[in-house]
């Protein structure tokens, strides 16, 4: 250890480390560049492009300092799609005026905005949280109501997204009737506008990171809030996961007892959708 540059403090600290078995890790940014970049943007309708473009920037925290994006990695790719000249023109044009911040068990985020006399709401988030909470579609005629083929297209396009590794982000409005402050019971009955797909590159060294550990007995796993079919994908190509395992979400952890998920708990190598209380869960297993 010391030709190494280590100093030992504490000697049990060094036997622990060496007892290790398994590593927990996160995905972004930790196994990932957390270098988030926009590739592809898919809308219901021509007329939807320009309200998709206006959540983006809107419903974004993301700000400019000098030649460099501040903020989170997936709201600055968002800025960064638009072009910093753009993004801060909708911005200044349309100030906030209210807003429920994003949190990791709901996985959403919305921003309120006045245009002339009318409040309009726009949200992003998880596909599989804003889904159920969407009413209506925006097509090129009017705002009319949401059909099951509507919703079997949005998650086909889900679908193809997540299985190529790419993080997806849902986007929807929603005009209010009340000037009352926003409350998580308003987050109902919105206007589907479109999703994102953006991509966040393994790290060159993680692949080989991750075979070091397989090869001294140790089992990493990934620990996620991403959908499952794109921490699969990540998985897969930097060798966590491998034909034979499996991969369970929050959802399939919440139905499961302690006694049956430690009966799995040999065979998972990817959690996907966790909160921090479901991270906590699987450690103490």
């Amino acid at each position: 250890m010391s030709r190494q540059k280590a100093i030992i403090k504490d000697l049990k600290a060094v036997e622990g480390l060496g007892c290790v078995s398994i590593i927990c890790s996160d995905k972004t940014g930790t196994l990932t560049q957390n270098r988030m970049t926009v590739r592809e943007l898919t809308y219901p309708c021509e007329r939807a492009e320009k309200e998709l473009l206006l959540a983006m920037a809107l419903c974004n925290d993301a700000a400019k300092s000098g030649d460099q994006w501040l903020g989170d990695p997936t709201e600055t790719a968002l800025s960064d799609y638009l072009g910093n000249d753009e993004y801060l023109r909708i911005r200044e044009e349309n100030p906030r005026a209210d807003e429920i911040p994003f949190d990791s068990d709901r996985k959403l985020m919305i921003t309120v905005h006045v245009f002339g006399t009318v409040r309009t709401a726009y949200t992003k988030g998880a596909v599989d949280q804003l889904m159920p909470r969407i009413k209506f579609i925006l097509d090129d005629r009017e705002i009319r109501p949401i059909t099951d083929a509507d919703f079997d297209t949005i998650k086909a396009e889900n679908l193809r997204y997540s299985n190529n590794g790419m993080r997806v982000l849902a986007f929807a409005k929603k005009i209010l009737t009340s000037d009352d402050p926003m409350i998580l019971d308003d987050e109902c009955d919105y206007v589907y506008i479109g999703l994102t797909a953006m991509t966040d590159p393994p790290r060159e060294e993680s692949k080989a990171a991750v075979a070091e550990c397989i090869s001294a007995g140790i089992k990493p796993i990934m620990i996620t809030g991403d959908h499952k079919l794109t921490a699969v994908a990540i998985a897969k190509e930097i060798g966590i996961y491998k034909d034979g395992d499996l991969a369970m979400d929050g959802n399939e952890l919440d139905a499961i007892s302690d006694e049956e998920l430690s009966a799995k708990l040999e065979k998972v190598s990817v959690y996907a959708r966790v909160s921090p209380v479901h991270k906590i869960r699987i450690v103490d297993l």
